[in-house]
């Protein structure tokens, strides 16, 4: 019986859990990821007032994707749209997203890299936000990007849902704050 990963949206953390469903390790996103208000206490809230969150994940713009590299096993996980210091508190300027790197053979699990990773946009300069993430081979990954218009919004007509291919090959890998 194997295990498996989940990724958090809101926190934003990851959750490795035994095929039982017994919570086995929880990983905290690297500090400049994690929701803070003004005075700089954690603040998970999904709501969109500009003086609840200053930085860290947007509201409801944490880890939607999250792949595993069997072969070293390192977990990926990447965040819907940019941090908000870094754009992420509006669509015109949220197109730089951070992938994270974690190496799973050891527990805890270690943080191993992080990357800016730039998302699609629209031709009004609209982020397409990203749903879902593939690990293809050595540094290369497919992520699904799409509009958030459709089935469950209030636009019908989806514009944008799309693959598309990234590599972090010649990528800087951040600094960890």
């Amino acid at each position: 019986m194997g295990t498996f990963w989940l990724s958090d949206e809101y926190g934003p953390y990851i959750y490795h859990y035994s095929a039982t469903g017994q919570l086995l390790q929880a990983i905290s996103p690297p500090d400049a990821i994690l929701p803070k208000d003004a005075s700089g206490n954690l603040n998970f809230t999904s709501s969109e007032d500009p003086l609840i969150g200053v930085t860290g994940r947007g509201p409801n713009q944490g880890f939607e994707g999250l792949t595993l590299d069997t072969k070293t096993n390192t977990l990926y996980a990447m965040l819907q749209t940019a941090t908000l210091q870094d754009g992420g508190a509006d669509k015109g300027t949220s197109r730089y997203t951070r992938l994270v790197a974690y190496d799973v053979n050891r527990e805890p699990a270690k943080l191993v890299g992080e990357w800016v990773v730039p998302s699609p946009q629209s031709k009004k300069g609209n982020t397409r936000g990203q749903s879902e993430i593939h690990f293809i081979g050595h540094d290369i990954f497919l992520v699904l990007s799409r509009d958030g218009d459709g089935k469950g919004s209030d636009e019908t007509e989806s514009s944008y849902k799309q693959a598309d291919l990234f590599s972090i090959a010649d990528a800087t890998d951040i600094p960890r704050y």
